[in-house]
């Protein structure tokens, strides 16, 4: 499935003409592959994402499931889950995920740190493309995980 929108010049207050589309596939390997593409015709702010929430068991939470992510830094967000433009160290912090950790502890344990009862952070990731999942999502319990490569680093 292809989608694509165009947004004008002036849109939103941006520069330039945004051409985007993004391309979903689902292979014959059960894998999910999502490209994005972007062309401008003058210097502009953008970032592409995926907001996709996935639970990998029949259990009401992901409470079993383990986290990792390669991420140094990631952005703080404010008491309206608006990033703060803060670029923040993960150490020592619920976001420190560099080592796979169970996500029912953390959630436990954090929950000052996790206004929205979870992640919802941008994560500051510098994985070489392509060459390591920045992101690997497990349940062990009925062995199956979400891996996440991009061709790009973030921040």
């Amino acid at each position: 499935m292809q989608l694509s929108y165009l947004s004008v010049d002036g849109d939103q207050g941006y520069p330039g003409n945004l051409s985007v589309q993004v391309t979903y596939w689902l292979t014959d390997d059960n894998e999910l592959l999502i490209d994005y593409q972007a062309k401008t015709d003058a210097k502009t702010l953008i970032c592409l994402t995926h907001h996709g929430y996935f639970n990998l068991s029949k259990d009401a939470t992901i409470e079993g499931h383990t986290l990792q992510i390669r991420a140094d830094n990631y952005t703080p967000v404010d008491s309206a889950m608006i990033p703060t433009g803060e670029l923040r160290c993960v150490e020592g912090t619920a976001c420190d995920l560099r080592s796979p950790q169970e996500l029912g502890k953390i959630l436990k344990a954090n929950r000052d740190q996790l206004l929205a009862g979870g992640f919802d952070h941008n994560f500051c990731h510098h994985v070489l493309p392509l060459q390591l999942p920045w992101l690997r999502l497990v349940q062990l319990l009925i062995a199956i995980c979400i891996l996440l490569l991009s061709t790009r680093c973030a921040c």
